[in-house]
């Protein structure tokens, strides 16, 4: 009996420091609607159907291209695409880094392996490095030797 009391008790005293439905919405717990719980996932999504439907009723009405060259809004040929798509892609191409300053930037790996190994090379050498951190750490001096070489004070070292 005692303990039904001490479980209303401790139940009273968390719905009294609950927050209010406001606040929850004030900062993004609950969505703020008055549409029932149950039916929010229908409404958001009747939204979006809603929003789908007006962009596309929109991109249909849109002035095609031909339209806008002739109306003056765009130009044709686009300014500074005089030449073909070749010819900008091949532009392109003739300024584009080599290996040797990809590398440089730590863009590309220095390795020469196959790309097709390079996951297997860097997974190698992580382990390798754990490897040889581990073994340092093994062979590290402890409290008491670094005390009695002088490199630690007594109240520096941890207890033992």
């Amino acid at each position: 009996m005692a303990s039904m009391t001490s479980a209303k008790d401790d139940l009273a005293k968390a719905l009294s420091h609950r927050p209010d439905r406001d606040e929850l919405i004030g900062r993004n717990i609950l969505p703020k609607s008055n549409v029932a719980p149950a039916l929010m996932a229908a409404q958001k999504e009747l939204e979006r159907s809603q929003l789908s439907d007006t962009l596309e009723n929109k991109l249909k009405q849109r002035p095609d291209p031909q339209t806008l060259v002739r109306d003056g809004i765009l130009e044709y040929p686009p300014q500074g695409t005089s030449t073909s798509p070749k010819q900008e892609l091949e532009k392109m191409l003739a300024h584009r880094p080599d290996r040797g300053e990809l590398v440089e930037r730590n863009i590309l790996p220095s390795s020469n392996v196959a790309p097709a190994l390079m996951a297997a090379q860097k997974d190698l050498e992580r382990s390798q490095l754990g490897n040889a951190l581990e073994n340092k750490l093994k062979q590290r001096p402890d409290a008491q030797t670094l005390v009695k070489d002088g490199i630690l004070e007594k109240d520096e070292a941890p207890p033992a």
